[in-house]
């Protein structure tokens, strides 16, 4: 094989890798995608047992696709539960938890 058809065909083998890798990740995502339930302004995944796992950041996976966990606190002046993502600062009060 000559040198040019060599590196032609290099070239499909690395493009056909990234396009692999690219669709695995988009059908990771998408499966993450049809799990996530919106409560409250966050995203939260009904696990198998029925438990639900949460609250994630709807700001962090809506820009990013990043799946970031919310951390649960009173508000400072304790009238409040929220959730606030250490990520993106992104505030979600929780009424569900008062």
């Amino acid at each position: 094989m000559d040198n040019s058809l060599e590196k032609k065909y290099q070239e499909l083998v690395e493009e056909n890798k990234a396009l692999k890798e690219q669709i695995k990740k988009l059908q990771k995502d998408q499966k993450i995608y049809d799990s996530l339930i919106v409560k409250n302004n966050c995203y939260f995944i009904e696990k198998e047992n029925g438990d639900m796992d949460g609250p994630f950041c709807i700001r962090c996976w809506d820009k990013r696709k990043k799946l970031t966990r919310m951390t649960i606190m009173d508000s400072p002046d304790g009238s409040k539960t929220m959730a606030t993502c250490h990520d993106c600062t992104f505030i979600a009060y929780l009424p569900m938890f008062d």
